[in-house]
C-alpha cells in the first residue's frame, strides 16, 4: 500500500515490538509517513519478569528493534513513541526501572494501566493479578513502589492507576 496516495490517512500501530525488526519495518516504508503513533507493548524492564509477562515473546530481539526505533525517533522519523506496561502482581516492582527504560528509548510516553480479566486466567489467578485492589497481601508494597517520584515525570501516562499515585502521595506527606 503507497501511503502517499492517502494523505490523509493516519495510522496507530499497537505491537510487542519483537517482529518490528529493519527487515520488516523498511517492507512498510511506503507507510512510514502515515504512522503517527506506534505504541510498544513491554509490561516489564527486566528479561525475567518479560519472560513470565509475555510469554512467546523475545527480550533480546525487542532490545535490538527498540534500539533501531530510539534512533527514529530521535531522527524525528517516527511522530509518536509510547511504551506500554500492564501492571500486574508479577511487575509492579519494575514499574520504576520501565519508566528509565522509556527515556532509554526515547519514547514520548511510559504508559501504565491495570491488567483487565480477559479470562485468560482462573477468577483466582487474575485476583491474585490485581495488586491494586486494598484487599491485595502486597498493595501496601504497590503503593511504596508509586511513591516515587519518577511517577511525576511528564513522560509518565498512570492512566487508570492515576488515583493510586494520589493515594501514595497523600500517604508520603503524612509520614513527613
Amino acid at each position: 500500500m503507497d501511503g502517499s496516495l492517502f494523505p490523509n490517512l493516519e495510522i496507530k500501530l499497537q505491537t510487542n515490538g519483537v517482529l518490528l525488526t529493519p527487515k520488516n519495518w523498511q517492507k512498510m516504508h511506503q507507510l512510514h509517513e502515515n504512522i503517527s503513533t506506534l505504541l510498544v507493548s513491554f509490561d516489564a524492564a527486566s528479561e525475567s519478569t518479560y519472560n513470565i509477562t509475555r510469554r512467546g515473546g523475545d527480550w533480546s530481539l525487542l532490545q535490538e528493534n527498540m534500539s533501531r526505533l530510539a534512533e527514529l525517533r530521535v531522527a524525528g522519523k517516527l511522530r509518536f513513541l509510547r511504551l506500554d506496561f500492564v501492571v500486574q502482581q508479577a511487575n509492579y516492582q519494575e514499574m520504576e526501572g520501565f519508566v528509565e527504560l522509556a527515556r532509554k528509548y526515547h519514547a514520548d510516553k511510559a504508559a501504565f494501566s491495570m491488567v483487565l480479566d480477559w479470562n485468560t486466567w482462573s477468577l483466582s489467578e487474575y485476583q491474585k493479578q490485581c495488586i491494586w485492589k486494598q484487599d491485595h497481601s502486597e498493595f501496601d508494597e504497590f503503593i511504596s513502589v508509586l511513591k516515587n517520584p519518577i511517577f511525576d515525570d511528564p513522560i509518565v501516562a498512570l492512566g487508570n492507576l492515576t488515583e493510586y499515585r494520589q493515594l501514595a502521595s497523600n500517604r508520603l506527606k503524612e509520614a513527613v
